[in-house]
């Protein structure tokens, strides 16, 4: 959850596109209220959404980080998310990594953060927090060499200030 721009969530898109979004839940097991308002989208090549909710009491907002250079190569960063522990009810898991920032992707005109191996399935939409707790991007997925081999070497997020073009579309009147 953000409180500026706007009072939202932010996840990556592929975790909401194509889903109902039944329901969100604090902690504590008690619901978020939705807004009304459809979720938005980023567009082709941005796996941002955006869920504009207010913000329940109690629930701290995160901070984001919106200018396009809000990361440093090499930058310790902090990554959240929920994999699935066999056995257990989901749980917020923490995990440190670093950063490697606005590496563009082939024939694409968008960049990628690049964190190293440090996640599995589960942490895809979950937020990537920079050493001064700001949130400089959204896991989208894993992929490297050793795929095939079930061992990720790198996992890709896309960088927060993607959340521009969810927000205000090319095109679209502000």
């Amino acid at each position: 959850m953000i409180a500026d721009p706007e009072q939202m969530i932010i996840t990556a898109k592929h975790v909401v596109e194509n889903n109902e979004l039944l329901r969100v839940l604090k902690r504590d097991g008690t619901h978020v209220e939705l807004g009304t308002e459809p979720i938005l989208f980023g567009p082709d090549g941005v796996d941002l959404a955006a869920i504009r909710t207010a913000i329940p009491v109690g629930i701290e907002p995160m901070r984001i980080e919106l200018r396009d250079q809000g990361v440093v190569d090499l930058e310790p960063v902090m990554v959240l998310g929920y994999p699935p522990i066999a056995g257990h009810e989901p749980a917020l898991i923490p995990v440190n990594a670093q950063a490697t920032a606005g590496v563009p992707a082939y024939g694409r005109a968008r960049s990628s953060l690049i964190l190293q191996r440090m996640t599995t399935p589960g942490f895809s939409g979950g937020p990537v927090l920079d050493r001064r707790g700001m949130v400089i991007g959204v896991i989208r997925e894993e992929g490297g060499l050793d795929r095939g081999a079930n061992q990720t070497v790198f996992v890709f997020g896309t960088p927060a200030h993607y959340l521009g073009e969810v927000l205000n579309p090319p095109g679209v009147g502000l």
